[in-house]
Protein backbone atom coordinates (compact mmCIF):
# COMPACT_ATOMS: atom_id res chain seq x y z
CA UNK A 1 0.00 0.00 0.00
CA UNK A 2 0.98 3.70 -0.68
CA UNK A 3 2.49 5.33 2.26
CA UNK A 4 1.02 9.44 2.81
CA UNK A 5 4.52 10.35 1.72
CA UNK A 6 4.19 8.39 -1.78
CA UNK A 7 0.99 9.98 -2.90
CA UNK A 8 1.29 9.23 -6.89
CA UNK A 9 -2.09 10.04 -7.60
CA UNK A 10 -1.90 13.64 -5.95
CA UNK A 11 -0.28 14.86 -9.78
CA UNK A 12 -3.60 13.56 -11.37
CA UNK A 13 -5.52 15.27 -9.53
CA UNK A 14 -3.45 18.33 -9.84
CA UNK A 15 -2.77 18.41 -13.78
CA UNK A 16 -6.61 17.47 -14.45
CA UNK A 17 -7.44 20.94 -12.50
CA UNK A 18 -4.98 22.73 -13.98
CA UNK A 19 -5.50 21.62 -17.44
CA UNK A 20 -9.56 21.84 -16.71
CA UNK A 21 -8.49 25.56 -17.06
CA UNK A 22 -7.18 25.12 -20.54
CA UNK A 23 -10.62 23.46 -21.41
CA UNK A 24 -12.05 26.85 -20.02
CA UNK A 25 -9.30 28.90 -21.94
CA UNK A 26 -9.78 26.96 -25.30
CA UNK A 27 -14.12 27.24 -24.98
CA UNK A 28 -13.30 31.00 -24.81
CA UNK A 29 -11.33 31.32 -28.29
CA UNK A 30 -13.43 28.76 -30.00
CA UNK A 31 -16.48 31.08 -28.80
CA UNK A 32 -14.91 34.06 -30.61
CA UNK A 33 -16.18 32.82 -34.24
CA UNK A 34 -19.03 30.54 -32.74
CA UNK A 35 -22.29 31.48 -32.28
CA UNK A 36 -22.10 34.85 -34.20
CA UNK A 37 -18.93 36.03 -33.70
CA UNK A 38 -17.82 38.85 -32.84
CA UNK A 39 -14.84 37.53 -35.18
CA UNK A 40 -15.41 35.39 -38.43
CA UNK A 41 -14.58 32.02 -38.86
CA UNK A 42 -10.80 31.30 -40.04
CA UNK A 43 -10.69 29.00 -42.81
CA UNK A 44 -11.58 25.40 -42.08
CA UNK A 45 -13.83 26.28 -39.75
CA UNK A 46 -17.26 27.74 -41.45
CA UNK A 47 -19.26 24.66 -41.59
CA UNK A 48 -20.58 22.82 -38.26
CA UNK A 49 -19.13 19.59 -40.56
CA UNK A 50 -15.70 21.05 -41.67
CA UNK A 51 -13.04 18.53 -40.23
CA UNK A 52 -10.52 20.59 -38.26
CA UNK A 53 -13.81 22.27 -36.52
CA UNK A 54 -14.79 18.92 -35.44
CA UNK A 55 -11.00 18.34 -34.48
CA UNK A 56 -10.57 20.89 -32.40
CA UNK A 57 -14.29 20.86 -31.14
CA UNK A 58 -12.88 17.24 -29.67
CA UNK A 59 -10.09 18.90 -28.51
CA UNK A 60 -11.81 21.41 -26.11
CA UNK A 61 -13.90 18.65 -25.03
CA UNK A 62 -11.34 16.60 -24.29
CA UNK A 63 -9.39 19.02 -22.30
CA UNK A 64 -12.64 18.95 -19.93
CA UNK A 65 -13.33 14.63 -19.94
CA UNK A 66 -9.70 13.51 -19.79
CA UNK A 67 -9.17 16.33 -16.64
CA UNK A 68 -11.59 14.83 -14.89
CA UNK A 69 -11.16 10.93 -15.33
CA UNK A 70 -7.11 12.17 -14.23
CA UNK A 71 -8.76 13.24 -10.85
CA UNK A 72 -10.89 10.19 -10.05
CA UNK A 73 -7.89 8.21 -11.14
CA UNK A 74 -5.99 10.29 -8.61
CA UNK A 75 -8.25 10.31 -5.76
CA UNK A 76 -8.35 6.46 -6.09
CA UNK A 77 -5.04 5.96 -7.04
CA UNK A 78 -3.61 5.51 -3.75
CA UNK A 79 -6.40 3.26 -2.38
CA UNK A 80 -6.21 0.19 -4.79
CA UNK A 81 -4.09 -2.87 -4.51
CA UNK A 82 -0.95 -2.71 -7.17
CA UNK A 83 2.11 -2.18 -6.45
CA UNK A 84 3.58 1.39 -6.45
CA UNK A 85 5.24 0.94 -10.07
CA UNK A 86 2.00 0.05 -11.40
CA UNK A 87 0.15 3.21 -9.47
CA UNK A 88 3.13 5.24 -11.18
CA UNK A 89 2.14 3.22 -14.74
CA UNK A 90 -1.34 4.23 -14.10
CA UNK A 91 -0.59 8.09 -13.10
CA UNK A 92 1.50 9.02 -15.98
CA UNK A 93 -0.33 6.86 -18.49
CA UNK A 94 -3.85 9.27 -17.83
CA UNK A 95 -1.72 12.41 -17.07
CA UNK A 96 -0.02 11.45 -20.42
CA UNK A 97 -3.37 11.14 -22.20
CA UNK A 98 -3.93 15.38 -21.25
CA UNK A 99 -1.73 16.31 -23.02
CA UNK A 100 -1.59 13.94 -25.89
CA UNK A 101 -5.04 13.75 -26.82
CA UNK A 102 -6.29 17.21 -27.14
CA UNK A 103 -2.45 18.24 -28.44
CA UNK A 104 -2.77 15.81 -31.45
CA UNK A 105 -5.98 16.31 -32.49
CA UNK A 106 -5.29 20.02 -31.89
CA UNK A 107 -2.48 20.05 -34.55
CA UNK A 108 -3.53 17.85 -36.64
CA UNK A 109 -6.73 20.24 -37.03
CA UNK A 110 -4.67 23.39 -37.35
CA UNK A 111 -0.99 22.10 -38.78
CA UNK A 112 -1.30 18.97 -40.76
CA UNK A 113 -4.16 15.72 -40.78
CA UNK A 114 -0.98 13.30 -40.42
CA UNK A 115 -0.19 14.95 -36.98
CA UNK A 116 -4.01 13.87 -35.17
CA UNK A 117 -1.70 10.58 -34.55
CA UNK A 118 0.05 12.33 -32.04
CA UNK A 119 -2.69 11.33 -29.89
CA UNK A 120 -2.34 7.26 -29.89
CA UNK A 121 0.17 7.32 -26.80
CA UNK A 122 -2.38 9.35 -25.11
CA UNK A 123 -5.36 7.21 -25.77
CA UNK A 124 -3.02 3.80 -25.03
CA UNK A 125 -2.08 5.54 -22.11
CA UNK A 126 -5.32 6.07 -20.47
CA UNK A 127 -6.56 3.10 -21.53
CA UNK A 128 -3.27 1.35 -19.79
CA UNK A 129 -4.66 3.53 -16.75
CA UNK A 130 -8.17 2.41 -16.69
CA UNK A 131 -7.45 -1.09 -17.43
CA UNK A 132 -4.64 -0.90 -13.66
CA UNK A 133 -7.59 0.73 -11.96
CA UNK A 134 -10.06 -1.28 -12.58
CA UNK A 135 -7.74 -4.14 -11.47
CA UNK A 136 -6.22 -2.80 -8.66
CA UNK A 137 -9.84 -2.13 -7.46
CA UNK A 138 -11.12 -5.17 -7.77
CA UNK A 139 -8.04 -6.59 -5.80
CA UNK A 140 -8.61 -4.57 -3.05
CA UNK A 141 -12.17 -5.35 -2.71
CA UNK A 142 -11.05 -8.77 -2.69
CA UNK A 143 -8.66 -8.03 0.26
CA UNK A 144 -11.29 -6.45 1.95
CA UNK A 145 -13.43 -9.59 1.53
CA UNK A 146 -10.59 -11.61 2.57
CA UNK A 147 -10.13 -9.60 5.70
CA UNK A 148 -13.47 -9.84 6.90
CA UNK A 149 -14.15 -13.25 6.20
CA UNK A 150 -10.58 -13.74 8.26
CA UNK A 151 -12.23 -11.49 11.04
CA UNK A 152 -15.19 -13.64 11.12
CA UNK A 153 -13.28 -17.06 11.66
CA UNK A 154 -10.77 -15.84 14.27
CA UNK A 155 -11.91 -16.46 17.97
CA UNK A 156 -12.60 -13.39 20.02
Amino acid sequence: MTTTATRIGHRNVVWGWYFMALGVITGSILSAWSFGGPFAAPPGFHDYADLSRRMVRLAHIALFMLPIINILVGKDLDKIEVSDFWKQVASWGAAISIISVPGGLALGALVTLNLKYLSAPGVTGLMVSLLIMGYGTLQREKATQHTLSMAKVAPM
